[in-house]
């Protein structure tokens, strides 16, 4: 996410570093929250929301996969009270 968000090794790619740093987050990653907010305002809504449905994505093919430990970082999807990055509020309706 650092080399995403700086742009080294490849062009910089604010939305990319931020889904990895979401990623990060929720796999534990105290640092990554306060990395991620940093620049969360640098990309739109609707990346926002695509940046939510693909993490969605990749921890429910996690799970079919049998990665079970996956389960606490899907819970933030389903649970209401996670709340959006952008908007403070809870997040409903993910695709």
């Amino acid at each position: 996410a650092v080399l995403l968000k700086q742009g080294r090794g490849r062009p910089q790619n604010y939305a990319e570093a931020l889904y990895w740093a979401r990623r990060a987050e929720l796999g534990g990653i105290e640092k990554s929250k306060n990395f991620a907010d940093s620049f969360s305002d640098r990309i739109t809504e609707d990346q926002h929301k695509a940046i939510l449905a693909r993490i969605k994505t990749a921890l429910l093919k996690e799970v079919d996969l049998g990665a079970i430990d996956t389960l606490p970082q899907l819970e933030h999807f389903i649970s209401p009270c996670w709340m959006n990055m952008t908007m403070d509020r809870p997040i409903y309706g993910l695709p």
